[in-house]
């Protein structure tokens, strides 16, 4: 039997909850996995699995506990490379505030900001492709425009919940 989307992440979040003391939390995770799939260079499992659970190596119980854990988190990895690969087939999981039911969007972006930190030279090339491309192509009136004012660019996304805190998708 396969377990559901939701099954996964809900086993996903519980492991990362409870299992490691300084590791990410699910948003954080997705984001982070997202940036290492777009990530202009190939950064290796080696290099980024460590960041996922913290300074401390994971304490299992069994060796097949990890394994899970591992198995858990590549499907998830692989969950995202087919939805970025299809037509509005990727939205980001997002932690959703249950007292005012805002989008709390910072820790995927915390995720994606820490894998864009193991591939330093790829991001900063495409930085330089686009300053490059942008001063050719911006004429002196045109705006720069910051951030801050793409915030009504948004995804769509499907509401999940897993436990007491609830995720968006």
């Amino acid at each position: 039997m396969v377990a559901s989307m939701s099954d996964y992440l809900d086993e996903l979040d519980d492991l990362l909850i409870n299992q490691f003391d300084e590791g990410m939390l699910l948003s954080e995770l997705d984001g982070f996995l997202t940036g290492i799939i777009v990530s202009p260079d190939m950064v290796p499992p080696g290099a980024w699995m460590k960041q996922v659970w913290g300074p401390d190596t994971p304490k299992f119980d069994a060796p097949e506990e990890l394994q899970r854990f591992f198995d858990l988190m590549m499907r998830h990895h692989n969950e995202i490379l087919i939805g970025l690969d299809e037509p509005a087939g990727f939205a980001p999981i997002l932690e959703v505030d249950t007292r005012s039911n805002e989008t709390l969007w910072e820790l995927w972006i915390e995720g994606f900001s820490k894998a864009m930190k193991l591939a330093p030279r790829g991001w900063n090339r495409i930085r330089a492709q686009a300053m490059m491309k942008g001063q050719r192509q911006r004429s002196p009136g045109s705006p720069n425009l910051q951030p801050s004012q793409m915030a009504d660019m948004s995804c769509p996304r499907k509401k999940r919940t897993a436990g007491t805190a609830k995720h968006q998708t």
